[in-house]
């Protein structure tokens, strides 16, 4: 959700409902939903430039750190910003054996496909034979 559109075309609206009848009102509504927009890219990104996620959620670099700094320290998201190189990191990083572990469940899962697959053509090649041997 980009702020500005939402400002753009709810804000009058809204702004005259009673629950937005002060600007602090406001600014909460502005906030929670540049936090939601950040627990969104933490979903979708595992890795993004500052600038990027800057732009996308309509701050300057300092806003967008501060937030973010907030909600990694809240625990809401779990991020690591790498600032000489401007990369925000979402994906904690894994061990050796967990990605050992990962990849060991994926080649169980590719071989029984695999396994599952082939017992499927057998079956089918034998029926097949089976049907050409009866109409000779």
């Amino acid at each position: 959700m980009r702020w500005p559109g939402i400002e753009q075309i709810y804000g009058p609206h809204l702004k005259k409902t009673s629950v937005f009848s002060s600007p602090k009102l406001w600014e909460d509504l502005h906030t929670r939903v540049i936090e939601h927009n950040i627990r969104i890219v933490s979903q979708y990104y595992t890795r993004i430039t500052l600038a990027r996620l800057t732009s996308l959620l309509d701050l300057t670099q300092q806003q967008t750190e501060e937030i973010l700094c907030r909600l990694v320290v809240s625990g809401t998201v779990w991020a690591r910003t790498d600032r000489p190189a401007g990369i925000v990191n979402f994906r904690k990083s894994r061990s050796a054996e967990d990605v050992m572990n990962d990849w060991s469940s994926d080649m169980s899962r590719l071989l029984g496909l695999v396994e599952k697959t082939w017992m499927g053509v057998n079956a089918a090649q034998a029926a097949q034979s089976r049907a050409v041997k009866a109409t000779s």
